[in-house]
């Protein structure tokens, strides 16, 4: 007898419903919704609020995407804007 693992169904059910399952796929979910989160030049914090995650943690990812070339930041007065790169936008 053999049970399936539970939330299987589930994980292949989120997949679909992402934008750019392929993005999903490669980067991992959360890093793939900061990515199509950024289509405008948001923060940090709105970013965290935008995907319920903390801001540390969005920084944290930031950093990663960044450093691949598909994430590029630029000063607004006292704020830093992310925004996607044209690369990130053809991963998308």
């Amino acid at each position: 007898m053999r049970y399936p693992a539970w939330g299987t169904g589930a994980l292949w059910a989120a997949g679909a419903r992402s934008a750019g399952s392929s993005a999903v796929r490669l980067l991992g979910r959360t890093r793939a919704g900061l990515l199509s989160a950024l289509s405008s030049p948001a923060t940090t914090t709105d970013l965290a609020c935008a995907l319920g995650v903390t801001p540390s943690a969005v920084s944290q990812h930031l950093k990663v995407l960044r450093d691949s070339g598909l994430v590029a930041r630029e000063r607004s007065g006292r704020s830093v804007l992310y925004l996607t790169t044209p690369l990130g936008e053809r991963l998308l």
